[in-house]
């Protein structure tokens, strides 16, 4: 499954490369552009999902939030856990008017809960924890109203159970919304 994940990434990237032409980059450079974020990944110990508020606030600036849920197994433990996500991303280079590299910082908020019964050793069936996230993302815009997204992230969380270091990696859609 993984190789074919792999392969949908690269063909896609590909794509996405050869497809835009410049005027497919103008929402994503305007201040005060709204637009919304749907992503997948992966990441060691599960899968997870996204959606995403982005505000474009400046011509190299946006600020991201929203909720997501990864479901993971560690060990022989299957846990859920949704999260919210805040952070600020800057446009630190710039391949053609349609394909850009993002670095971004936040912080996010998780809750672990447990399936099934209580396991023993862990007092309680939900953790929250919290902590901070570093990341880069390539947005390559297909149309002046979509683009894709590759993102990587670390999450490194204090009061964690299932690990205190985090790496999620996903592709998604932004949909630009019509509001300057």
């Amino acid at each position: 499954m993984v190789k074919k994940w792999y392969l949908f990434v690269f063909v896609s990237l590909g794509l996405c490369l050869i497809l835009p032409n410049d005027s497919y980059s103008q929402y994503n450079r305007l201040k005060n552009a709204n637009s919304l974020e749907t992503q997948v990944g992966f990441s060691p110990v599960g899968l997870y999902a996204t959606q995403f508020y982005v505000h474009q606030l400046g011509k190299k600036i946006h600020g991201k939030a929203g909720i997501g849920f990864v479901n993971g197994k560690v060990e022989d433990l299957q846990y859920y856990s949704p999260f919210i996500e805040v952070n600020i991303g800057y446009n630190f280079y710039e391949f053609s008017r349609s394909v850009y590299f993002h670095v971004f910082g936040g912080f996010a908020v998780h809750a672990d809960i447990h399936q099934g019964m209580l396991v023993e050793g862990l007092d309680k069936d939900v953790y929250f924890n919290y902590g901070a996230l570093v990341g880069a993302e390539v947005l390559i815009s297909m149309t002046h109203k979509i683009s894709m997204v590759i993102q990587g992230n670390q999450r490194i969380l204090v009061n964690s159970e299932f690990g205190r270091f985090r790496v999620m990696v996903g592709a998604g859609i932004r949909y630009y919304l019509r509001s300057f």
